[in-house]
C-alpha cells in the first residue's frame, strides 16, 4: 500500500514539469530556435545530474557481481506474468506518451483550427490530470484492493475521452475536461508498476520500471 502511494506522490512531483513545461518550451523555441534550446536543456541536466551527485549523501553498498546483475534481469524477463502486464499496459501509453508529447499540439492546430499557443497549452491538461489523479487513483486501488480493476476503469476513461475528441467536434472547455479526465486515467502505469513488481523477489523489484519502459518502447 505505501509503495503505490509513494510512487504517486514522486509522480506528481515529477509531473509538475510537464504541466509548465510545454509553453514555456514553445516560447522559447520560437525565440532561440529549437537547437539552442536542446543545448540549454542539456546543460541545465548537466548541472542537475552533477548537483544530484554532490548533494546525494553517500552509502555504502555491496559489491554486486555481473553474472548476479545478469541473473535478475533474466529472472524479469522471462516471468510471463511481468512481460503480459508490462505489454498490456504499453497499449495504454498513447494519450500521455503519443497525444501529449508528440502529435497533440498538431493534432489539435489541424482539426481544431487552434493557434499554437493554445495548441501547445492543452495536452498540458493530460499532465495536469495526472499529476493530481496519481495520488487519487494509487489510493483508490489500494483502499479496494482491485488493482486490475481500477486499471481497466482507467483503460475505459481514457478511451471514451479520445473517441468523443477525435470523433466529435468538442468545444475547449470540454476539451479541457476529457485531457485532464484522461491524466487522471493514466495513473493506471503506477498500479502496473506495482502489480508487476509483486510477481519477482523484491530484490529485482527495482527492474520493473526498467522492463516496462523497454516493452513500451
Amino acid at each position: 500500500g505505501r509503495f503505490t502511494q509513494m510512487l504517486g506522490i514522486a509522480v506528481t512531483i515529477g509531473l509538475i514539469g510537464g504541466i509548465y513545461g510545454g509553453q514555456p518550451v514553445n516560447m522559447m523555441m520560437q525565440a532561440f530556435g529549437w537547437e539552442r534550446v536542446i543545448e540549454i536543456m542539456a546543460v541545465a541536466g548537466l548541472i542537475l545530474a552533477v548537483a544530484t551527485y554532490l548533494l546525494t549523501p553517500s552509502q555504502k553498498f555491496e559489491k554486486i557481481e555481473f553474472s548476479s546483475i545478469k541473473s535478475d534481469i533474466k529472472t524479469v524477463l522471462l516471468n510471463p506474468w511481468v512481460v503480459s502486464i508490462t505489454l498490456l499496459s504499453g497499449m495504454m501509453v498513447v494519450p500521455m506518451e503519443g497525444f501529449a508529447d508528440l502529435w497533440g499540439r498538431e493534432y489539435l492546430k489541424v482539426a481544431y483550427g487552434y493557434d499554437e499557443d493554445w495548441a501547445a497549452t492543452l495536452p498540458s491538461f493530460l499532465f495536469l490530470g495526472m499529476c493530481f489523479g496519481a495520488p487519487f487513483v494509487s489510493y483508490l486501488a489500494d483502499k479496494t484492493k482491485a488493482y486490475f480493476g481500477v486499471a481497466m476503469m482507467c483503460a475505459a476513461v481514457m478511451a471514451v475521452s479520445f473517441m468523443t475528441i477525435l470523433f466529435m467536434d468538442v468545444n475547449a472547455t470540454m476539451m479541457m475536461v476529457l485531457l485532464s479526465l484522461s491524466g487522471v486515467a493514466c495513473a493506471y502505469q503506477i498500479i502496473m508498476i506495482y502489480k508487476a513488481s509483486k510477481f519477482v523477489p523484491d530484490h529485482v523489484a527495482g527492474l520493473i520500471p526498467i522492463i516496462k519502459n523497454k516493452y513500451q518502447n
